[in-house]
């Protein structure tokens, strides 16, 4: 089928199809793991762009301006592939209402579909509220907050899937040696502020990448799957791609920016005068300003953005998109936490806004 697509696909950019028509092609074909080239679909953007009219600006849409405008600004500041899905969804969804010849039929099928996934949410939510906090009381004291209760969590996890279907896979072996290497890495971290080694700026990266927990993530979403799907994920966990390193080094990079001058608890370790941050790693490393190193691990998250659509289309190759999927939903999660300042610790602004949209304000039929 993918073959198909693509031997159709040259006649379809040779065409007179207009921009809108180009730019979906290749998003589609890019976002579901096909590597099409770009290289006729810029060159049908600048083509397309010398044919503009003064009447085509926003400015004389009119009515039309500020809503379009919106979706553009939204476009630009969190484009739908960084975006976390249902977020997006919601935003398409007020969009499409405004458009003038939308179909009616589609939008309220839209709207009672989303609708029926708050109201499931807002289950998830009451029931994970009834947890109990002083219940991690009954653990030792030195392994309360770091080891324990993430251990039994995911025990209780793992013995739910073996009880469903049974696993020839050894899982419990991977979710050992990722419960190991974050709890090292914490432990690492507060190791670090008592000795007289100061790490570089490589090694906080690699260190720093596991401690976002993106693999312990995964491990956890992979219990949701099916039994098949399921020990392909672990294996291809446990082989370390480069894709799901990406992510974390990224998380790590883009915490860590917003993150500099923050003063929250035990993040503000010192290690020989120098707080455990990317951005005092790199000054101290390399000897540059602040904002030399704040451009520089800037450039550093946009190379890692190409990589990580490098590695994607070559794992949609050899790995089921729905494995590859929870890793790229995790980077979403950072993307969208990250993306102007700490929203994660601070969430007053565009964050809080989102989580009400999804959480609070119910879609109206």
């Amino acid at each position: 089928m993918a073959k198909e697509g693509f031997g159709k696909i040259e006649d379809m950019l040779a065409g007179d199809n207009d921009l809108y028509t180009v730019s979906t092609i290749f998003w589609v074909f890019r976002t579901y793991g096909y590597n099409i080239s770009s290289g006729k679909e810029n060159l049908a953007c600048y083509d397309n762009k010398m044919f503009l009219l003064e009447v085509e600006s926003l400015a004389e849409n009119g009515a039309s301006s500020s809503r379009i405008s919106t979706r553009i600004r939204n476009a630009l500041c969190m484009p739908q592939h960084f975006n976390a899905e249902m977020v997006f969804t919601r935003e398409y969804i007020t969009f499409y209402e405004q458009e003038e010849y939308h179909n009616k039929t589609l939008l309220k099928f839209a709207k009672l579909n989303f609708k029926f996934l708050q109201l499931n949410w807002i289950q998830e939510l009451k029931t994970f509220t009834k947890w109990a906090p002083d219940c991690a009381d009954s653990l030792p004291e030195y392994m309360k907050t770091i080891f324990k209760f993430a251990w039994n969590v995911i025990k209780e996890c793992e013995s739910k899937g073996i009880s469903e279907e049974g696993l020839s896979f050894n899982v419990q072996g991977l979710l050992e040696e990722v419960m190991y290497e974050s709890t090292t890495t914490i432990q690492w971290t507060i190791l670090q502020a008592h000795t007289d080694v100061v790490p570089t700026f490589e090694e906080y990266l690699e260190i720093g990448g596991v401690e976002v927990s993106m693999q312990v993530s995964i491990v956890g979403n992979l219990l949701g799957l099916g039994k098949t799907a399921r020990e392909e994920g672990y294996k291809w966990l446990k082989s370390r791609p480069k894709y799901a390193e990406g992510q974390a080094k990224r998380g790590r990079l883009m915490n860590d920016m917003p993150g500099f001058e923050r003063v929250v608890g035990w993040l503000v370790i010192i290690i020989r005068s120098v707080a455990i941050n990317a951005i005092n790693y790199y000054m101290k490393q390399y000897g540059v300003t602040e904002e030399e190193a704040f451009s520089e691990i800037q450039n550093m998250v946009r190379a890692l953005y190409k990589i990580l659509n490098e590695e994607f289309l070559k794992e949609s190759g050899t790995v089921p998109r729905k494995i590859l999927k929870l890793a790229a939903n995790f980077g979403k999660i950072i993307v969208f936490s990250y993306r102007t300042r700490e929203e994660y610790t601070n969430p007053d602004g565009i964050f809080k806004e989102n989580i009400t949209s999804l959480f609070v304000n119910l879609s109206r039929l």
